[in-house]
This record gives C-alpha cells, sequence and structure tokens, in this order.
C-alpha cells in the first residue's frame, strides 16, 4: 500500500520501545464489511502501519479486530446510558474509561477526515445546574494530523 498521509507515521515505527505491526489489506477489507462503509484512505493506512499493534494509542495498545469491536460496543453502551446520539455513523478510534471518552471520525468527510473527541461529562457543556453533560467536538482538521500530534507528544 501506498502511504500518503502518514508518512511520519511510517517513518516512526518504534517510540518508546513500542514497535507498529500493521495488517494486510484482505483484513482491512474484512473489517470494512464488518462497519459497512470503507475506511477513508488515511484510515485504511493507519491500519497498514499499525493496525495490529501501534504505537500511538498505548491506552488501547492492541488494534486487533477484536479490540475495535469491543470498543464500539463499549462507545453504544455509554451513548445509551448517556442517552446521547451521534446521528451520523462513525467509526470509534480510541477510547478511555470503559467508552466515557472517546475518539472517532465520520465517514463521509474525506479520505483524510476530521477527528472528534466525546467525553460523557464535557465541561464545556454544562446543563442549568452547572454539571458536565454530553458532547462532542473537533479536536483535528485531519486523521493523519491527530496522528501526528500523538508521534510528536510520545516522543518529547
Amino acid at each position: 500500500m501506498e502511504i500518503n498521509y502518514l508518512k511520519t507515521m511510517k517513518s516512526n515505527p518504534v517510540i518508546v520501545g513500542a514497535k507498529n505491526e500493521g495488517i494486510i489489506e484482505s483484513q482491512i477489507i474484512k473489517m470494512e464489511q464488518f462497519s459497512k462503509n470503507r475506511f477513508p484512505n488515511s484510515y485504511r493506512e493507519f491500519l497498514f502501519l499499525g493496525g495490529k499493534n501501534n504505537n500511538i494509542f498505548q491506552s488501547s495498545s492492541s488494534s486487533s479486530f477484536n479490540t475495535f469491536k469491543n470498543l464500539r460496543e463499549c462507545v453504544e453502551n455509554v451513548l445509551t446510558e448517556d442517552n446521547y446520539k451521534i446521528e451520523k455513523d462513525f467509526w470509534v478510534i480510541s477510547a478511555l474509561d470503559g467508552g466515557e471518552q472517546f475518539h472517532f471520525f465520520f465517514y463521509d468527510e474525506g479520505e483524510n477526515p476530521p477527528v472528534y473527541y466525546y467525553c460523557s461529562y464535557l465541561d464545556e457543556w454544562e446543563n442549568e445546574r452547572g454539571e458536565g453533560v454530553p458532547g462532542f467536538k473537533k479536536i483535528n482538521n485531519t486523521f493523519s494530523e491527530f496522528v501526528e500530534k500523538k508521534i510528536k507528544a510520545l516522543k518529547s
């Protein structure tokens, strides 16, 4: 696979002792079949370079298909508990706190889509009692920018 978006990830296969291990294109296609969507090219590159193990999301160090499936299930449970609906179809990139916080992209926003952050208790969105309420916001303009910032932070 030609790498057009994630050149920084390709040139940093090992960070802080953690090594990227990719998956082959047929495995990417199986993941797309599960998601019922074709992944953006930037994310396909991510999977090709680090879809089995990656050095970027150390909080969820294994990137196996089952891990992604479990992430989605956790996130769906949290969204249901929060009584919050994300209107467009999305893919979960990484999650913390059992899905209470997660990063994702929408499938319909191009080959290098923006990355969003969801939190079930985001302080920026408060209810009338001043309590944090669920919500999401865009945190990076592109997936490649998101990955580059993660790599830079890990290397510093």
